[in-house]
């Protein structure tokens, strides 16, 4: 049945019996709804597994954050947003919850300012990368910190759990993180083959591939589990997903 929301109407968030109203960017209302429940990124059912500290890479309007919140509401959660409209959005949606903190840069393997190139369809597609997906000579300079820098600037001593959703900035965070964190859950939205490669490559010793989708050629969502987490290192061990 075809979604007969009026797009402007708020999605909602409720915690502890109480609804608070998510707003997004145009033509984003079901990527943020699925988000919001999970659909990207769901929960893996890790035994005594309590993230205390989280990154959002690539928040967005904050739907992932918030999901994260509802099942881990004793941790820290950052979220990095480098997009002026979209940061707007994610401060108002994450403003009630003391937890969460948004900043207004992306993240990176270097200290730099770069333009950043708006998305043909939606905010989700803004990207760093000329592409088909970005749209002609309309774009916003953006402040990318490096990562590993950014996360101990911010008191960051222990990184738990990460979501990388950078349209293309995927690996070089990636290899930045592990020169000063080890995380226990990684997740990403990968943006071509060759990252997907060089991710399962970096990961490959210490982390287990949890979950994986697919969704077209180049593109799709991961889970990596550190594997000291998983009873025997993850052998014979039966994954599932929990909620």
């Amino acid at each position: 049945m075809p979604d007969t929301h009026d797009e402007n109407e708020p999605l909602s968030f409720v915690v502890n019996g109480e609804s608070h109203p998510v707003r997004y960017s145009i033509n984003l209302r079901e990527v943020t709804a699925t988000a919001l429940a999970g659909g990207e990124y769901p929960i893996l059912d890790l035994p005594g597994f309590t993230p205390l500290t989280i990154v959002d890479a690539g928040a967005n309007v904050g739907a992932t954050a918030l999901h994260f919140l509802r099942h881990y509401p004793s941790a820290r959660i950052l979220c990095f947003e480098p997009a002026a409209d979209n940061y707007s959005l994610l401060r108002a949606n994450t403003a009630p919850f003391p937890a969460i903190e948004a900043f207004a840069a992306g993240l990176g393997d270097d200290d730099r300012e770069m333009q950043l190139f708006h998305g043909r369809e939606q905010s989700a597609q803004h990207s760093l990368f000329a592409s088909g997906m970005v749209q002609d000579g309309d774009s916003e300079a953006v402040r990318i910190e490096r990562a590993s820098s950014a996360l101990r600037r911010r008191g960051v001593s222990r990184l738990d759990l990460i979501k990388v959703d950078t349209e293309g900035c995927e690996v070089p965070i990636l290899r930045d993180l592990l020169t000063a964190f080890t995380p226990g859950v990684m997740y990403f939205e990968i943006h071509a083959e060759s990252d997907r490669i060089e991710i399962d490559r970096l990961l490959g010793p210490a982390y287990l591939l949890a979950r994986g989708r697919i969704t077209k050629p180049h593109r799709g969502q991961l889970a990596y589990v550190r594997k000291d987490l998983l009873p025997g290192g993850g052998d014979d061990y039966y994954y599932r997903i929990a909620r």
